[in-house]
């Protein structure tokens, strides 16, 4: 059984940032002379306005649930489009399952749609890196391929 859960930033940034630095920055960082340093406080003002949503998964290492441990993390920008303005969305700002829970990151996905959708939003928006791909995933559940992003290093 897992546990999923829409919670502030502030209560698991700490644990977040540790799993981001031990485990999900090494997988899947691009610019691995660039070391990962979140602007926690940005985050925690996007949150004050109402501005990004962080979800949690985690899983009981007992039958008491005295110990739970965060085996994933997910993190949207929420706000109206400024290209349609009437159109609330929803881009993902970054996204993680620990690896021994990858299989859980399909029901994770399904349950943050189904509470952005309860909060008004109407389109999605996720990118995936092309050396760590999981789209596969996402267009089963019927997202679409719609954007290629590119990017250059100028220093």
């Amino acid at each position: 059984m897992h546990i999923y859960e829409l919670v502030h930033v502030d209560e698991c940034f700490e644990e977040i940032d540790k799993i981001l630095r031990e485990e999900h920055w090494p997988e899947v960082g691009q610019h691995k002379d660039l070391p990962i340093d979140m602007d926690w406080p940005k985050y925690f003002a996007l949150q004050e306005l109402g501005k990004l949503k962080c979800y949690t998964i985690r899983a009981p290492l007992n039958e008491s649930f005295n110990t739970m441990p965060l085996i994933g993390y997910a993190f949207y920008i929420v706000d109206f489009h400024l290209h349609y303005k009437t159109v609330k969305m929803a881009q993902q700002d970054i996204l993680y399952v620990r690896k021994a829970h990858r299989g859980i990151g399909r029901e994770f996905i399904d349950w943050i749609d189904k509470g952005l959708k309860e909060e008004g939003v109407i389109l999605s928006i996720h990118h995936v890196k092309p050396y760590f791909d999981w789209s596969h995933m996402l267009e089963e559940k019927g997202y679409v391929f719609s954007e290629k992003i590119f990017s250059r290093r100028l220093d």
